[in-house]
């Protein structure tokens, strides 16, 4: 049985990237950990946003913390209980 899809609000944003970066992310989807070049991405920038805030140079700011409704989301995606709707805000990735 199919997981559920969520139906999140996203903003799209495209991005070029120097072939290097290209291979790192290829080689980070053959790992099988993500499902999509996407969710390498956001995995990057939250780490590098709570690097960032644990060495003092960022203050915790309000923007960057999850309604209760993202929260609930990103837990269930944790779980494998739900999948990101991809269709309108990502092209999939072929692996």
């Amino acid at each position: 049985m199919p997981r559920p899809v969520a139906k999140v609000k996203s903003i799209r944003k495209d991005y070029n990237l120097e072939p290097y970066y290209d291979r790192l992310l290829k080689e980070l989807l053959e790992t099988g950990e993500f499902q999509y070049e996407v969710d390498i991405i956001k995995a990057a920038i939250l780490n590098l946003y709570k690097d960032y805030e644990a060495k003092g140079k960022l203050k915790p700011s309000k923007s960057a913390e999850l309604t209760p409704e993202e929260q609930e989301l990103v837990e269930m995606a944790r779980k494998g209980e739900i999948q990101p709707d991809m269709e309108k805000t990502e092209r999939k990735v072929k692996r």
